[in-house]
């Protein structure tokens, strides 16, 4: 029955995006923790990891005002549109990310 294969696909496709989503959270957030800790002064540690998360919940915070925001602007009204403007900001990031692969952020060397 075809649509039940088009749900099955469906589900693989949100199985697989959360999947993304934990691998990030959990790979990427413990990575950018330690990094914290050695850019601070040991005795300001603390602080830095605590400014790193009020970062985090702000972003948690605003993003859908932020989304919402773009969305008005662009006047899309499409309900993939967050999804789509994450992975423009994602790949934004990512090609960032490899240009700066030997700065302190992604070197363990320095």
């Amino acid at each position: 029955d075809l649509h039940k294969a088009i749900r099955r696909q469906r589900q693989m496709c949100i199985r697989d995006s959360c999947l993304l989503v934990g691998l990030g959270y959990g790979v990427i957030q413990p990575m950018l923790y330690e990094k914290t800790t050695h850019a601070a002064l040991p005795q300001k540690a603390t602080m830095a990891l605590a400014f790193v998360m009020m970062m985090n919940y702000l972003a948690i915070l605003l993003c859908p005002f932020i989304i919402d925001f773009f969305q008005s602007m662009l006047h899309v009204k499409s309900q993939q549109f967050a999804f789509i403007f994450n992975l423009c900001i994602a790949l934004v990031a990512t090609i960032w990310a490899y240009v700066k692969r030997d700065s302190f952020l992604f070197n363990d060397k320095i």
